[in-house]
């Protein structure tokens, strides 16, 4: 038939047009764009992570002080691939709304917490399966990923404060430890200051952790009525507590501005101790006092002394995170210190037999870390013992180097 195109020209302009459209719809962007909340892509992370049973959460926890990880461990972090690169992905993303629903109280558990420290314990993990294969720079680049993770676990709630710093302390440990295990370089060493000064810890301060859990409790408090009607039978039956029986007939809001007033003073004088360079030793015991003044003015108040038990507890957190904070900074004061140690040992074949001038000092005493040699280690010690109950100081132990 006259005009009629071959069926191969026809298969061939059919095959380019269809290729065409490809080209057109890609150049147009037809995938919708990934998220730019952090957020959403941990949260992805968190569900793609395999089930963790007891005894692998403990050996990952053996991993992060310093063990190497067995096979166990390595099976299970390569089940991890899809969750690594999400976290991977979200770590660089510039926003992190993690969706907290607030106005639950503390009615609503917060389900990040515990897959939080486990990815957390994954990436250290990875980080050091990968020095073990020799390939450190991209051991280190998992390690940068643990502390932009740390960073967007952001300073509140008091629990991803605390898993924020947690998180951050694995970061600098495992990086000490990838630097133990591998020969001296001094380009490595220089990139990673530049890539840790591009990346900029947590905040270590706990004063609107600790403004937001006194907001969540008093948030419990409205959406909860049995807890209301407890404390106002509590006042009501107060024997010869005459202003609590006439506080029982406030309403919920003013009940909460009466109550919440000693803590808000409380909290408004402990901020400038918290976030100013006042030495520990001074600190501490500052808070402490402020502490007892605010008991005090809770018994001297017939309405205090029935309903100031929550109060008391969230002061009991002040010096107690205060501790975490002072502790946390002389930690990454440390890891400073001791990346300038590597450094020089790199540069020189030896470590220096005192500490460089200029270098960060113990947070906890305003003085250079106390930094003794042997064989194999090189030790930056704290020198005060905290106050706190748990009385541990930053001690930083980190291998040295040799040659290979």
């Amino acid at each position: 038939m006259t005009g009629a195109r071959p069926k191969k020209m026809r298969g061939r302009r059919t095959a380019a047009f269809v290729l065409g459209l490809l080209v057109v719809s890609a150049a147009s962007g037809a995938l919708p764009a990934d998220p730019d909340n952090a957020a959403l892509l941990y949260y992805q992370a968190f569900l793609l992570l395999p089930k963790c049973d007891f005894r692998t959460a403990a050996l990952l926890g053996q991993v992060t002080y310093g063990r190497d990880p067995n096979d166990a461990i390595r099976a299970y972090v390569e089940g991890c691939g899809d969750a690594i690169s999400c976290a991977e992905k979200a770590a660089l993303a510039p926003r992190c709304d993690w969706g907290l629903p607030y106005s639950f109280g503390f009615h609503f558990a917060w389900p990040q917490l515990e897959p939080a420290r486990l990815l957390a314990s994954v990436l250290h993990a990875d980080a050091r399966i990968l020095a073990s294969q020799g390939d450190y720079r991209a051991a280190l680049n998992r390690c940068l990923t643990l502390r932009r993770f740390a960073r967007h676990l952001g300073n509140q709630p008091m629990g991803l404060y605390a898993c924020s710093l947690r998180a951050e302390g694995d970061a600098e440990r495992c990086i000490i430890q990838i630097l133990g295990s591998m020969t001296p370089d001094v380009e490595t060493i220089q990139w990673l200051k530049r890539q840790l000064a591009a990346v900029p810890p947590p905040s270590f301060s706990p004063a609107e952790a600790l403004r937001t859990q006194m907001e969540l409790v008093f948030q419990t408090g409205r959406t909860n009525t049995k807890i209301m009607t407890q404390i106002r039978n509590h006042m009501a039956k107060s024997a010869g507590n005459e202003q609590a029986r006439k506080a029982a007939g406030l309403s919920d809001e003013e009940l909460f501005g009466y109550v919440r007033g000693p803590y808000t003073e409380f909290l408004d004088a402990a901020r400038p101790i918290v976030e100013s360079d006042m030495l520990y030793e001074k600190a501490y015991p500052a808070l402490q006092q402020l502490e007892r003044d605010l008991r005090e003015k809770i018994n001297r108040d017939p309405v205090g002394r029935v309903v100031g038990a929550n109060i008391e507890m969230m002061a009991d957190d002040v010096p107690l995170l205060y501790t975490s904070q002072v502790r946390s900074a002389t930690r990454l004061n440390a890891f400073s210190v001791a990346l300038e140690l590597y450094l020089e040992k790199a540069q020189t074949g030896q470590l220096p037999e005192n500490l460089p001038r200029g270098c960060p000092k113990d947070t906890y005493s305003g003085k250079d870390f106390i930094y003794t040699v042997s064989e194999n280690t090189f030790v930056l010690r704290s020198r005060v013992q905290p106050g706190d109950r748990t009385g541990a100081s930053v001690a930083l132990e980190c291998r040295i180097p040799v040659a290979h």
